[in-house]
């Protein structure tokens, strides 16, 4: 089990390094893209690596999903994960027509990073109020007592 939950929290750091490399790369695409005048900047094939990669995203938050429910550990958090992936490709299709719907884009970009943090960091990640919440007692502390 403990592998399981081990490859679920390297899962999310992916994601995790994966939506900050999409940062990035949407950043370059746009100081790269040179479109012809009656062309959308959004449809140069700069973007193609951040598309890519999203696209990988998706099926990467997939997997962490499936390992949560296996696990039974953060559910909630990894379905959160992958609807917010679902909606992020939504976003980026119709942000061509519809300008303020595709501006929503890299913000749920951040709610993607800060969830995939959580899930990056574990069940015991969360500190000891989610240990509190579930009835866990709180780990002791390595360290000697003081004389």
């Amino acid at each position: 089990m403990e592998r399981a939950q081990t490859t679920q929290r390297v899962l999310g750091w992916l994601i995790l390094l994966g939506a900050l490399l999409q940062f990035f790369l949407a950043g370059l695409a746009v100081f790269r893209a040179k479109p012809d005048p009656p062309h959308k900047l959004l449809d140069s094939s700069a973007f193609d690596p951040h598309r890519g990669v999203g696209d990988a995203l998706v099926l990467i938050s997939f997997a962490l999903l499936v390992l949560a429910v296996v696990n039974r550990e953060q559910i909630r958090l990894a379905l959160v994960l992958f609807v917010l992936m679902l909606v992020q490709f939504g976003l980026a299709s119709v942000g061509n027509s519809v300008p303020v719907l595709g501006a929503l884009h890299p913000v749920n970009g951040l709610l993607i990073l800060g969830i995939a943090h959580f899930l990056a960091r574990g069940p015991g990640g969360m500190g000891g109020a989610h240990r509190r919440r579930r009835g866990e007692p709180e780990p002791e502390s390595q360290e000697p007592a003081p004389a």
